[in-house]
Order: structure tokens, then sequence, then C-alpha cells
């Protein structure tokens, strides 16, 4: 089974079983298992190898044991922060290397240049936004890396693009 059916098959199987609302469709397990493969995609894209993902993905899990891409049960607190009400307004982000915190301002959801917060590859197809895709984002543009270092802040972004409801524009 190669790395990308192994991430489609976990999110399948989490979609399955954490339900943040009382009810569970199957429309939302598929578009799970719809987004898990454009995020390998993206990945794969970007020229990261199934190894390099894999070893990312196994170095996040083994820094946060407790993340919904792990567990099979629903986190008693959402993983991530919604910024559905900080649309089109400043944002502070940040994100760490090296034990160093790098912080920066942006405006959330801006189309032109960059859609700071939106999560998921590129800037179209998703109306999610957390703080944790916005910290991604930065990190990527300062760094110019997906993963590297901005690993973690890749991962958590992805539980977001996962799992956090839409915004309603």
């Amino acid at each position: 089974m190669s790395l990308k059916h192994l991430i489609c098959f976990l999110s399948f199987i989490l979609a399955s079983t954490i339900s943040l609302s009382s009810t569970s469709s199957s429309n939302s397990i598929i578009e799970r298992q719809k987004k898990a493969e454009a995020l390998v995609d993206q990945l794969l894209e970007d020229g990261y190898s199934f190894e390099e993902i894999n070893q990312s993905l196994n170095d996040y899990l083994e820094r946060n044991p407790s993340s919904p891409l792990l567990n099979n049960e629903a986190p008693l607190i959402p993983f991530w922060k919604s910024l559905c009400q900080q649309l089109e307004k400043k944002q502070q982000g940040f994100f760490y290397v090296d034990g160093q915190v790098y912080q920066r301002v942006e405006v959330v959801g801006e189309t032109e240049s960059s859609c700071y917060g939106r999560c998921g590859p590129g800037c179209s197809g998703s109306s999610v936004y957390t703080q944790e895709c916005l910290n991604h984002d930065i990190c990527r543009r300062v760094t110019g890396e997906n993963l590297g270092v901005c690993s973690g802040e890749f991962w958590t972004a992805a539980v977001g693009y996962l799992f956090a409801p839409k915004c309603y524009i």
C-alpha cells in the first residue's frame, strides 16, 4: 500500500469515527478522503517523496500522540482555532524554527496576494480558515518550505483542514 493510500485510508477511518456534530454523513467522509488526497498531492507536487512525507508525519505523531490524525476518538477540545470571524481582518500568525518564534501580521483571506489562513492547497476550493493554517502559510512564505522546518505547522494545519467547520461568507 502506498503512503498516499495509507493516508487516505487513515482519513477514512478517522472521518468515520470522529464526529464533531451529532450526525455524520458519508459525504463528509468522502470529502475528508479527497482533502487528505489533495494534501499528499500538493506535497508530491512540491517535490517531497513518499518517504519524506511519511517521516514527517511519523515525527509529528510521535510529538503529538493525542492528535486527531492518530486517535480514533473525538477531541474534547477542537485542535484548531477558527478564523471565520477574522476574514478580511489583520491577524497575527507565528511559527517556530530551532526554538525561536517568528511572528507576522497578515490579512486573513486576502485573495489578491495569498489567501492567508485558508486551509488546503492553493487559493481555491476550501472555505476553512484556521489559525493553524495561517501559521503554516506564514512559515511557508518566510522559509519557502511546505514541510522541513514547517512540518509541525503543516500537520497541525492538516487537522483543521480535515475537521474544522467551513466559514460561510
